[in-house]
């Protein structure tokens, strides 16, 4: 899952004033390089804006270096038709396919190792679990079987 900042663009001289405004101060007197995805009909490729926006920025930054292996800073820009995106974070997810793509299952939990293990794989394959406990060890075991269900 990515964190972004969007906005609309005109054209790639655009996307460089834009990327400039947001990225001066932090690549000042550091090594940077600018990475680009891009979806959607354009008059330009993904390495044009690379090659853009980065030359414009070392020049207009003249403590900053472009560095492709192993910067300080990676500008992350994404374009999707008319709309820029800056990445500023990327945050992991349960990875698989997305929930509710295949059919629901019922688990059943009983708060062992392996009935958890079962149902995140479940859900790692796009189902959505529904879980199924019977209480036979009382308090103490429903208690612990609660919690591991809300981990998953």
């Amino acid at each position: 899952m990515l964190e972004v900042e969007d906005s609309p663009f005109v054209g790639m001289h655009d996307i460089f004033e834009q990327t400039m405004a947001r990225v001066k101060d932090e690549i000042e007197g550091r090594t940077f390089c600018v990475r680009v995805k891009r979806r959607g009909k354009h008059d330009f490729d993904s390495m044009d804006v690379m090659r853009y926006v980065g030359g414009g920025l070392n020049q207009h930054t003249p403590s900053a270096k472009v560095q492709l292996k192993d910067p300080e800073v990676v500008i992350k820009i994404e374009i999707e038709h008319d709309r820029l995106m800056f990445v500023q974070a990327r945050h992991e997810g349960i990875e698989g396919f997305p929930i509710s793509t295949q059919e629901d299952v019922l688990s059943l939990i009983s708060g062992g190792f392996d009935s958890g293990v079962a149902s995140h794989m479940f859900t790692r394959r796009g189902s959505r679990v529904h879980y199924v406990f019977f209480n036979l060890g009382g308090r103490e075991h429903e208690i612990g079987t609660k919690q591991m269900a809300y981990h998953l």
